[in-house]
């Protein structure tokens, strides 16, 4: 009788293995095959930073 219960018990705690080992495994794959989002990043400036000694060109009328 008592093998009975231990083989029906041996299933159930296999299968409750198998499920924490892929629930501790899936961050670590994420990890591993994790590329940067794009969105996360700050976008660099496309425009040029003005120099501290550039002035706006003023046009000069004869």
């Amino acid at each position: 009788m008592s093998f009975d219960i231990i083989q029906n018990l041996i299933p159930s705690l296999l299968s409750d293995l198998i499920l924490d080992l892929i629930h501790d495994l899936i961050p670590d794959l994420l990890n591993v095959f994790h590329l940067p989002d794009s969105r996360s990043e700050p976008r660099p400036d496309s425009r040029p930073e003005p120099r501290p000694d550039s002035r706006p060109a003023t046009r000069l009328d004869p």
